[in-house]
């Protein structure tokens, strides 16, 4: 465990390493693009005078709303993944607790060990199959209820687009 979080910790300075770095590459660019518009220069010159006008406050402000850009793309995506990392952690959940019913159902519905304690197994079975349908019943009207609300989003952007009421 101590490994794996440790393991996950260094791919995520390593993904921030290369964000900043993609980050810095794509400003530079940003930022030549930007001076060969402006002083009409041929793009195998500006990096000759890309040093200088770095520096110039023009310039600064243009870092300034690069990096900004940058950064709202990056809140917008890492907000995505939360969402996306929490719906993959509720499946899998999901899936645990079905398992553990399942492994629960069968070792209590066990031919040899149902014969042996029949009345007190078949209640216990039927307690626990009761559960997992009360269970499975509960996800499907989740789902149901999802497949709404993605349904209406879907409605809604539509009429947004084409400026209904």
């Amino acid at each position: 465990m101590m490994a794996r979080r440790l393991l996950l910790q260094f791919i995520s300075i390593l993904l921030l390493v290369c964000w900043a770095t993609c980050c810095r590459r794509l400003e530079v660019q940003w930022l030549k693009e930007e001076m060969t518009k402006e002083w009409h220069l041929f793009p195998e010159y500006v990096n000759e005078y890309f040093h200088l006008a770095s520096n110039e406050k023009q310039y600064t402000n243009l870092k300034k709303d690069i990096w900004t850009y940058l950064v709202t793309l990056k809140k917008e995506l890492l907000e995505k993944q939360r969402e996306i990392d929490e719906q993959e952690r509720e499946e899998e959940r999901k899936n645990k607790e079905d398992v553990e019913l399942f492994k629960e159902l069968y070792r209590f519905t066990k031919p040899s060990f149902y014969l042996s304690l029949r009345h007190l197994n078949s209640a216990y079975a039927k307690h626990l199959k009761a559960k997992w349908e009360a269970t499975q019943r509960q996800r499907e009207r989740e789902r149901q209820r999802k497949r709404e609300r993605d349904r209406q989003r879907e409605l809604d952007s539509i009429r947004e687009r084409e400026g209904l009421p």
